[in-house]
């Protein structure tokens, strides 16, 4: 559930050609040992997994020099969240929103936090005061639907998903969810119409090419 969160995270890979050139440039001192390839592998491995400790210290650091930027105090509680430290992301949106109750970053983040953690009732309640108070907040729909869906509220997510269509009439996604739905309330003509539909914008889309293979199959 989550979608869409306001401060998201990109990776630098070395091209084919340039990797090619490396290798043939030191080729004649490490032939046969493999330690360019081997330590090639640790040091991607070592980026991967210092880039959330990268991320960390940064945010930190934000948060020090200004303690009072509800802004500092999402960045670092979404990195907080990422890091699975859900009890410091939660501290840290609700800080964000005692500085700035009207946040959506915050709010939003942390009711999926709340989704998270299965509390869906406080998600629930976050998610409609988001939408409420940002009613083109795409993203917002989208994830309260598939918590209304999640929680069998099947109207008040077919409402949602419906609204996301009036928001932007090309989501593949928003004609899958539909359909996801119908299938649950047991209307699979309905279901089946709005997969076909999701294949219409995104011919790619995984989930609504399962579901109809499914559906042929029963």
């Amino acid at each position: 559930m989550v979608e869409t969160k306001e401060s998201l995270a990109k990776d630098k890979k070395i091209s084919v050609w340039a990797a090619a050139g490396i290798i043939v440039l030191v080729i004649v001192i490490i032939i046969g040992s493999g330690m360019f390839i081997g330590r090639q592998f640790f040091w991607n491995q070592q980026e991967r997994m210092t880039k959330l400790e990268h991320d960390l210290q940064v945010a930190v650091a934000n948060v020090q020099r200004e303690p009072e930027n509800p802004a500092y105090r999402v960045d670092l509680g979404y990195v907080y969240f990422r890091m699975g430290d859900y009890e410091s992301a939660e501290k840290e949106f609700a800080n964000a929103l005692k500085l700035d109750p009207g946040r959506l970053s915050a709010k939003y983040n942390l009711a999926l936090l709340k989704a998270e953690l299965k509390e869906f009732d406080t998600a629930k309640t976050l998610l409609e005061e988001v939408v409420r108070d940002n009613p083109k907040f795409i993203s917002g729909h989208a994830s309260l639907g598939n918590l209304y869906l999640l929680m069998e509220e099947y109207d008040k997510a077919l409402e949602e998903f419906n609204t996301v269509l009036k928001l932007f009439p090309t989501s593949s996604d928003a004609y899958y969810y539909i359909g996801q739905t119908y299938e649950k309330m047991g209307q699979i003509e309905k279901a089946r119409e709005n997969y076909e539909q999701a294949l219409k914008f995104d011919p790619k889309h995984q989930g609504a090419n399962e579901a109809l293979k499914k559906l042929e199959a029963d």
